[in-house]
């Protein structure tokens, strides 16, 4: 998607939001991202958007965030990964190994669907709207469908892809109403006991290709 057409679909988007008050932001600087979405509610990042990891590179990741009243509301990350012939779910078997300190294969088994997904994919997720236990009203749906759609627009117009994927907690697979997954893959990952930390089997795959992701946006 070239950014004319990202201006052409995006703009609405801009003005309803900005009709209801909100400001929309994409954020690329890796340099104190996580104390910007900080006051949303998110105190923990997933390994695969820690900004603190040395082989994580600018411009291969960025951020939308909504805010209200000069505070921050809402955000949720992208990040291109180059797989080639791997598969996503070796390259989740590979990764886990460092990434949750255990030195050994932390994972027992994964779906075969996640062996379908290779070459150039998109990571979407850590999707965090703003705690009412902060004293503010979270975002209603509407505004969030919106939110999200922007963030897609955001995705075709930067990168060139194969896939795209996020994971959900099994709980949270009606909310792929919004989110416009085409593929859903529940108890996606298996992990060893105990599982890492903020991982478990009731996790979900979503996943969309290319031509799948880029329909849901219009």
């Amino acid at each position: 998607m070239s950014e004319i057409e990202l201006v052409r679909l995006g703009h609405p988007l801009l003005l309803d939001l900005e009709a209801l008050g909100y400001r929309l932001e994409i954020e690329k600087s890796l340099t104190g991202i996580k104390e910007k979405i900080a006051p949303i509610g998110r105190l923990d990042v997933t390994p695969i958007m820690d900004v603190d990891r040395l082989d994580f590179e600018i411009g291969e990741a960025f951020w939308v965030i909504l805010s209200k009243d000069g505070l921050p509301v809402a955000s949720v990350s992208a990040k291109v990964i180059n797989l080639g012939p791997e598969t996503l779910g070796a390259y989740i078997r590979r990764t886990s190994i460092g990434q949750y300190g255990r030195g050994r294969d932390v994972i027992e088994r994964f779906d075969p669907f996640l062996d379908l997904l290779r070459g150039r994919l998109v990571y979407t997720g850590q999707v965090q709207t703003v705690e009412k236990t902060v004293g503010n009203k979270n975002i209603d749906r509407v505004v969030l469908a919106k939110f999200l759609r922007f963030t897609k627009l955001a995705i075709l117009a930067n990168w060139q892809f194969d896939w795209v994927f996020g994971f959900v907690a099994e709980k949270d697979i009606p909310l792929n109403k919004v989110y416009g997954f085409s593929c859903v893959c529940r108890e996606a990952v298996t992990w060893t006991k105990p599982c890492p930390s903020g991982r478990n089997d009731q996790q979900a795959l979503l996943a969309s290709t290319h031509r799948q992701f880029k329909l849901s946006c219009f």
